[in-house]
């Protein structure tokens, strides 16, 4: 899992993992972290933003429901590098900025990063 640039304290989660049968440590940025946009037009972001501008919920990648597109882009086989995980904001398509398709409705919203 790549690092997320961030500034602020870090902290550590444990996980059980189902493959392997062991713990793994991921680390999560705390509560007062900022995240930072990372390449061009954002599109290194891999932060945890899951959330639009506008407070809206994003839809997972793997979704069909009820955005289509954001399925097709996971996919994609050019995609897999572009941390299309759950329901993270993310820039795999070169728009403007980090986005994501709406949980609740039709189309997407651009989003921030966390704290910035």
């Amino acid at each position: 899992m790549p690092a997320i640039p961030v500034q602020g304290e870090w902290h550590e989660i444990v996980c059980p993992s189902p493959l392997y049968g062991h713990k793994i440590i991921l680390d999560r940025p705390a509560a007062d972290a900022i995240e930072v946009c990372s390449g061009s037009q954002c599109n290194g972001y891999r932060g945890l933003q899951t959330k639009t501008r506008s407070g809206k919920t994003c839809q997972a990648w793997i979704s069909n429901s009820p955005n289509s597109e954001a399925k097709v882009l996971k996919d994609d086989a050019a995609n897999v590098s572009d941390g299309l995980d759950s329901n993270y904001c993310r820039n795999p398509d070169a728009k403007t900025t980090i986005y994501c398709y709406l949980a609740d409705e039709s189309g997407f919203e651009y989003c921030d990063p966390i704290g910035s």
